[in-house]
């Protein structure tokens, strides 16, 4: 069934089939990350899956990307400070911002919002949740 929705959208998710269940991970490779495209073809394989009676778990949904960039920024002055994108569903990231406020951090900005808030904690360490909305 998913590989059916992916050829006729041209669009061809990563499938790991394993006994706890099947997660699929879409994204537009030109795009560089997740695009309407990607959210589209999410949206036609969970309808498929609900009229099959298989149920979908949304807070289960993650992407762990890290790269790693060395560079000098005047306006942080400390080392070794390490930066992260949390990708979340759109739906699910007013819950994570207000988790981690209720861990102990702050939101430090939201002016990108809705394609990215900025937590962070009193120390300095931050990380955007970011999701694909509101960007071109």
């Amino acid at each position: 069934m998913i590989g059916r929705l992916a050829n006729a959208a041209n669009h061809h998710p990563d499938i790991d089939l394993r006994h706890e269940g099947v997660t699929v991970r879409l994204a537009t490779h030109d795009a560089d990350g997740l695009s309407e495209r990607d959210v589209e073809l999410a949206r036609k394989i969970s309808g498929a899956a609900r009229e099959m009676g298989v149920l979908a778990d949304p807070t289960a949904v993650q992407t762990v990307q890290i790269a790693m960039t060395f560079l000098s920024v005047p306006r942080c002055p400390q080392r070794n400070r390490i930066h992260l994108d949390i990708s979340v569903p759109h739906d699910q990231a007013e819950a994570r911002i207000a988790a981690a406020i209720a861990a102990g951090g702050h939101l430090v900005s939201d002016e990108h919002a809705p394609a990215w808030w900025t937590p962070g904690r009193r120390r300095g360490q931050r990380a955007d949740v970011a999701t694909w909305m509101g960007r071109d």
